[in-house]
């Protein structure tokens, strides 16, 4: 066992001396930096026909500052198939953008998604794309039957989830379930305890409340779970190479779902992450006997790719445990990566830092009702933690409340 918290706490915040592995991410960064998409949208249910109104902000990803990089911005309306349905283009002025678009009354009831990227993002993984889904209402619509099926996904090294369709009935749409479950650090490896995590979500992307055990090729129960708020849930798990493992699920309807985990590889490392100490952020990097002292690695890091620190390590030990203060982190998504030698990553975790900046937003002026035609007067005021006023760009949307 191994406990490092001295060197690590000194060189949160500093910039980090040069090795290869530092100097070739700052320059990519430096040359490549990123961009971040964000919009609000007037609201997150819409009819048929309906008329979706937004605005943009575009920002540079390291700073988190208006971005002058790009000057369009795409939208786009995806359906259930990836397929592009809708798409618009909007001018961006000083990181900012509105656009509309308009909704086919031929729509089928569903779930939905919004999608906005520039240019320059499409230089990188569209997975850093603004996505939003949304849920479209059709009642002239009535969707058709759908046979129920599973599909599963070929990488189950990386995750293992399933969408079970229920079949529809009396001309009503059909029901849909996802639930898919994720390795803490990417995968699960032998004799390693680490935690799984899962996602139980409804058609339209609504957590959903399931309930399960865990079993391995015997039938010998593992773990037991329950989904928490947003569908969301984790169980701890320590596998076996030799033993496969299956997640019995209960969903919502009290139908029974076997969801097949991800394989044991047999030899690897994880990343764990405790997150709980309001002030300490717990890390353990964990390998099995047959890597311990074979390699050098690097413990590193980021936000918004920046490098934050490093440490450059042989694994001495299966378990290494490093501690941070979250007062020397950044605020927001903080990737922690375990690359070897060669400049690879074998194991990678997010943790999100609470922020240590907040803005105070007060909203004045609203009258509990207005007469049609009637203007809107409102006045906000925005100020920092301190204090002190500050700037910014604000987009307010208006729905109808439904009593």
């Amino acid at each position: 066992m191994l406990i490092l918290t001295s060197s690590i706490q000194t060189s949160a915040q500093e910039t980090p001396k040069t090795t290869p592995l530092i100097a070739n991410l700052t320059s990519h960064t430096k040359n490549f930096s990123q961009e971040k998409v964000h919009l609000h949208l007037d609201k997150y249910v819409y009819a048929a026909g309906d008329t979706i109104y937004l605005a943009g902000y575009i920002v540079n990803a390291v700073k988190n500052i208006p971005s002058d990089q790009s000057k369009i911005l795409y939208i786009e309306l995806i359906g259930n198939g990836q397929q592009v349905l809708k798409s618009t283009k909007s001018q961006i002025v000083a990181g900012f953008t509105s656009a509309s678009i308009n909704l086919p009354d031929t729509l089928r009831e569903g779930a939905y998604q919004i999608r906005a990227y520039t240019n320059w993002m499409r230089n990188f993984d569209n997975r850093f794309f603004f996505t939003r889904e949304i849920s479209i209402l059709n009642q002239s619509i009535i969707a058709r039957s759908i046979n129920s099926k599973v599909q599963i996904p070929a990488n189950q090294l990386a995750e293992s989830k399933v969408t079970v369709v229920q079949n529809s009935a009396n001309g009503k749409v059909a029901t849909t379930y996802e639930v898919g479950f994720y390795p803490e650090g990417g995968q699960l490896v032998n004799g390693l305890e680490s935690r799984v995590g899962f996602k139980a979500v409804d058609r339209q992307g609504k957590g959903i409340s399931v309930k399960g055990i865990v079993l391995d090729g015997s039938g010998r129960q593992m773990a037991d779970f329950v989904s928490g708020h947003a569908g969301l849930g984790m169980f701890k798990l320590k596998p076996d190479y030799s033993q496969t493992y299956t997640a019995l699920v209960t969903l919502p309807d009290g139908r029974n779902q076997e969801i097949k985990l991800p394989v044991v590889a047999q030899s690897g490392y994880i990343i764990t992450a405790d997150n709980s100490n309001p002030d300490t952020l717990h890390i353990t990097l964990q390998t099995t006997a047959d890597l311990v002292k074979k390699r050098k690695m690097t413990f590193l890091p980021l936000s918004n790719g920046v490098p934050l620190f490093y440490m450059e390590t042989d694994l001495p030990d299966r378990q290494v445990y490093i501690s941070v203060p979250k007062s020397k982190l950044p605020g927001g998504i903080i990737q922690l990566s375990l690359i070897n030698d060669l400049y690879q990553p074998v194991s990678e975790r997010l943790v999100f830092n609470k922020y240590l900046e907040s803005v105070n937003l007060n909203v004045s002026g609203l009258k509990p009702s207005y007469q049609k035609g009637e203007d809107v007067v409102l006045e906000l005021d925005t100020k920092d933690q301190l204090g002190k006023p500050m700037m910014g760009s604000f987009s307010v949307s208006v729905t109808q409340s439904i009593d």
